[in-house]
């Protein structure tokens, strides 16, 4: 990884990775340094102790490099001492970061999967995710009574938040671990008779614009593909 020194004026220039990230490491102050995304999002990064422990503090120029600086110090001297904690935080903030996170690392329609479950399931709103037990989950997820598949997908987008807060160390363990999960929704075989397709096509002609249209147009891909 690259080091240099960091000024406000480094962090203006520093050039975009094509793909993924690249974090460049504070040549004055060790374990310390800025990861820049693809997107061009510049977060400033901490990492110390023997296993090499990383935390997130904060986006450019949101905090600023001094405030960014002191923060670092902040935590290397609090794990010297003996006094690094589990940090603190609500379901809100956690929800806000993962899919921050989630834009970086996925492609739109897998953030677009999580957001519509996390919102439309869990609105644990202010509580402090370390306050959130399994319980908790389960009865949110038991309360999806769209579909047994729906609460497949609940789960999955739970669960994949709470890892990422275990690996970002707002949380000591997942308490979805280990946790039975739900039979996703079976792939559907069924198609439609000559007679059906026929009448969908025929009640397509007269539908207004553009859903007419576009069902007619997918019917005669279907009747040429035959």
């Amino acid at each position: 990884m690259p080091t240099t020194p960091l000024s406000d004026r480094t962090l203006k220039s520093l050039p975009t990775p094509d793909c993924g990230q690249v974090t460049y490491w504070d040549s004055s102050l060790s374990g310390f340094g800025v990861r820049v995304s693809q997107g061009g999002s510049k977060s400033f990064v901490v990492v110390y102790g023997p296993n090499r422990t990383r935390k997130t503090i904060g986006r450019y120029p949101t905090i600023s490099l001094k405030q960014a600086r002191d923060k670092a110090r902040e935590l290397k001297a609090a794990f010297t001492l003996g006094l690094d904690r589990q940090r603190s935080i609500t379901w809100a903030e956690a929800r806000r970061l993962f899919l921050e996170d989630s834009e970086r690392r996925n492609r739109p329609a897998t953030v677009r999967y999580y957001k519509s479950r996390l919102d439309s399931h869990f609105r644990f709103g202010k509580r402090n995710l370390n306050d959130l037990s399994r319980q908790d989950f389960q009865n949110k997820i038991k309360g999806c009574q769209t579909s047994r598949g729906e609460q497949h997908h609940a789960l999955v987008a739970a669960r994949t938040l709470l890892n990422w807060a275990v690996r970002e160390q707002y949380l000591d363990a997942n308490p979805l671990a280990g946790m039975r999960g739900y039979k996703p929704p079976k792939a559907r075989d069924r198609t439609l008779t000559e007679s059906e397709l026929a009448e969908v096509l025929t009640k397509a002609r007269i539908a207004a614009y553009p859903f007419g249209d576009i069902v007619s147009l997918l019917g005669a891909v279907d009747v040429y593909r035959s």
